[in-house]
């Protein structure tokens, strides 16, 4: 039992030396000269693994270049040697990978090369896996794809010229790319003395330098030659030749101004200047792509260094680009200057103010409606009212809108102006004019189409200058600050029946009854609020039923007694009324 005992426990021991761990190198093959990453990767899910705690890779005629650092672990390396210690390879782990970055020596043909992957466990046993990885000679030089300047292009002058070269090396790397350039004939394809060289710097597989371009004129030629060579000694060049025709015309004042925005149907000028300090311009164009995919191409005319055109906006809504294209005498072109405009639909503001002349203070009401030009509704819900430059906002009921305001107490014409401010970036406004004449002048008062109001009955006098109406003279004021009203031609030779009275005064062009036109005194009261009562009604009444009110009147309180002024051909004015009533009162 004792030697059965001791055999057992010499197989654990002899187990827990072995690392049964599986390895794998990647890639298994790399071109010559090329900067390869390789990862080694570990597999610890073998039947009697342990846990690893140590590796090595060994790579012989290879140059290691960089270790990149691994959580847990720390590294060390030589020319072709690397030492990972310090951390730990679980017996769960699947693939813990260790990365090496490895430059290959250059060989004459394809060259087997072997790796060894070394690994230790925590009791200092090991395990040594050889790895055959394959470098492959790079026979295929570096292909130039590319180079800007190109071979036959014209090329403009009077400066520095980036140059742009792609040059592909897919194998091995890029060693080193040239671009020699130098003045040449017609005929000649390459440099063959006193060529400029530049170094060209490579990202990826572009390479960029710049060139001194300033010695050649229009007209004149230079020769190219683009070198390119691989670290492992492969090399290819191009050469070609190009022609100097100077600069393209300079546009410059474009117009309209990008973002402008207009009407459909508006008359959009369309322009630039174009200028050539070394030839001279030979035409311009303006190229317009409509909002719909429309393309039309149009001349612009001439006037000094002016090239424009007017462009009346069909009946498309939306942005407009404008593409410039001007040519010179030796053909070259800029066709670079860019503009662009927005059209928008025709907004109808129409309004109306009642009234149009006020007295100073009265009320006044703008009401009108705002639609598309094809009569339907405008997308905004809103106009603003301006007065003497405060604006109100109100609002747009299937397009109509109305705001009752005071006049101002300075007598003149005031602009009243509705605004929208439309969505689609237009201000569409209408303006109407406000006249204001003083409380003392002679002012046909009473009821409009749909409000108070009245119209200036005496003679204003205007400025040319200025558009705004001068103030009539004031009526004379006495000690205590009432305004005495100017007395009236009283004409009492002429009687006619009350009825006929009445007539005549609802007859007159502008009347209505209103309660300033009511008369006071002690047996007038009840006269007065009569009709007082019935000025108010007015707001709601026609004028049949007014003229009831007052034939019935005239035919029960008065009679046939009191006699009228002569016939006006205005209203009669406040103080006018006072007077009848007063004298309907006496009789």
């Amino acid at each position: 039992m004792l030697k059965r005992g001791l055999s057992l426990l010499l197989f654990l021991v002899l187990l827990s030396s072995v690392v049964s761990a599986w390895s794998a190198l990647i890639p298994d093959s790399f071109y010559e000269g090329a900067s390869t990453l390789v990862r080694v990767s570990i597999n610890n899910t073998q039947a009697g693994a342990t846990v690893i705690t140590e590796l090595n890779l060994t790579a012989p005629g290879i140059t290691i270049t960089d270790v990149p650092a691994i959580n847990g672990w720390d590294s060390t390396n030589t020319a072709n040697t690397v030492h990972w210690e310090n951390g730990t390879v679980e017996t769960n782990v699947e693939a813990a990978v260790f990365k090496v970055r490895i430059n290959g020596p250059v060989v004459a043909a394809d060259t087997n090369l072997t790796f060894t992957v070394t690994k230790i466990n925590g009791s200092g046993a090991t395990a040594f896996e050889n790895k055959t990885v394959t470098l492959l000679n790079d026979a295929t030089p570096p292909v130039i794809v590319s180079i800007n300047p190109s071979n036959n292009s014209n090329v403009f002058s009077n400066g520095n010229h980036t140059i742009s070269a792609r040059v592909d090396e897919n194998q091995s790397q890029i060693g080193g790319v040239t671009y020699s350039y130098c003045p040449c004939s017609a005929n000649a394809t390459n440099c063959t003395a006193n060529a400029t060289i530049i170094n060209l710097t490579c990202v990826g597989n572009i390479c960029n330098g710049t060139a001194d371009f300033s010695s050649f004129n229009e007209g004149d030629y230079a020769c190219y030659t683009v070198y390119a060579a691989n670290n492992v000694g492969g090399n290819n060049s191009v050469s070609g030749r190009f022609n100097f025709t100077g600069q393209p015309p300079r546009v410059t004042g474009v117009a309209p101004t990008t973002g402008s925005i207009y009407l459909v149907g508006d008359t959009v000028t369309i322009a630039a200047n174009a200028t050539d300090n070394q030839t001279s311009v030979s035409a311009a164009t303006a190229t317009i792509a409509y909002p719909n995919g429309t393309v039309k191409t149009i001349n612009l005319g001439k006037s000094g260094d002016r090239y424009s055109t007017n462009f009346v906006i069909p009946n498309v809504e939306g942005w407009y680009n404008v593409t410039f294209s001007a040519n010179d005498t030796a053909g070259n072109v800029n066709n670079t200057q860019t503009t662009q405009f927005k059209a928008v639909p025709v907004y109808n503001i129409i309004f109306s103010l009642n009234p149009s002349q006020a007295k100073q203070g009265r009320t006044v009401r703008a009401a009108g409606t705002v639609k598309l030009a094809n009569g339907s509704d405008v997308p905004e819900t809103w106009v603003t009212v301006a007065v003497r430059g405060t604006e109100t906002n109100r609002t747009l009921t299937n397009g109509t809108f109305s705001y009752t305001f005071s006049a101002p107490n300075n007598i003149g014409s005031y602009n009243i102006v509705v605004n929208v401010y439309a969505a689609n970036g237009y201000n569409y406004s209408a303006t109407k004019r406000l006249r204001v004449v003083s409380s003392g002048d002679s002012y046909t008062t009473g009821y409009g189409s749909d409000d108070w109001g009245g119209g200036y009955s005496g003679i204003a006098i205007t400025s040319e200058d200025s558009g705004v109406a001068e103030e009539p003279e004031e009526p004379e004021t006495e000690d205590s600050g009432v305004t005495k009203l100017p007395t009236p031609n009283v004409i009492t030779d002429i009687t006619e029946s009350p009825e006929q009275v009445i007539d005549e005064i609802l007859n007159k062009p502008g009347n209505q009854i209103t309660g300033s036109a009511v008369g006071t005194g002690t047996g007038a009261t009840i006269l007065a609020l009569i009709l007082l009562l019935v000025g108010i009604a007015v707001l709601g009444l026609a004028n049949t039923r007014i003229r009831n009110h007052v034939h019935q009147f005239a035919k029960t309180k008065v009679g046939g007694k009191f006699k009228k002024q002569p016939p006006k051909s205005k209203g009669f004015s406040d103080q006018e009324w006072e007077e009848y009533f007063k004298r309907l009162k006496e009789d």
